[in-house]
């Protein structure tokens, strides 16, 4: 059947925030996304039935967010996942990423489902090296949430980044 939600466990890595967002998101039902909303693939934005407009979302913290109104309650989540849920037809099981970095970019091709880890090394000048004070090159990589792990100090960015993807071939 389509719109089926699977509840999935989160594992033990996964953070207590990530927990919370998961479970009052996937507490609405897919098929009530598909009575409120509808989906234009072109803009990435969902459109209200009700309200016959778009829906701009609500910043917070350089993310967009909507409320959707369930069993008389408003729920606030992640815009982003609002759309994966509505076109997926399944809550995302991690976090969403947007791929391009642009978070009012929604579009579907836009978004993808990742863990935690993935979701970081897609930040903006993120590739696990960061140009220091001296003009040098330092590879960092984090092994564990709070233990990072000092990889060493590289004249160019493209040495850095080797390492890091060396180190990061070891931890997966």
């Amino acid at each position: 059947m389509v719109g089926v939600v699977e509840r999935q466990l989160p594992t033990p890595r996964q953070p207590i925030a990530l927990i919370a967002v998961s479970t009052v998101s996937q507490s609405i039902p897919v098929e009530r996304l598909w009575e409120l909303y509808d989906y234009n693939p072109l803009t990435g934005q969902l459109w209200s039935k009700k309200m016959s407009r778009y829906l701009p979302g609500i910043k917070r913290r350089d993310m967009y967010h909507v409320v959707v109104r369930h069993l008389g309650k408003p729920i606030g989540t992640n815009y982003g996942r609002v759309v994966y849920a509505w076109c997926t037809g399944a809550w995302p099981v991690n976090q969403i990423d947007h791929i391009n970095r642009d978070w009012s970019d929604n579009r579907l091709s836009n978004l993808r489902d990742v863990s935690p880890r993935e979701n970081v090394q897609n930040r903006r000048d993120f590739n696990g090296c960061h140009l220091n004070e001296w003009g040098n090159w330092k590879a960092i990589i984090q092994t564990s949430p709070g233990n990072k792990k000092y990889l060493g100090t590289f004249s160019s960015k493209a040495e850095a980044q080797a390492a890091y993807q060396i180190a990061l071939k070891g931890h997966s």
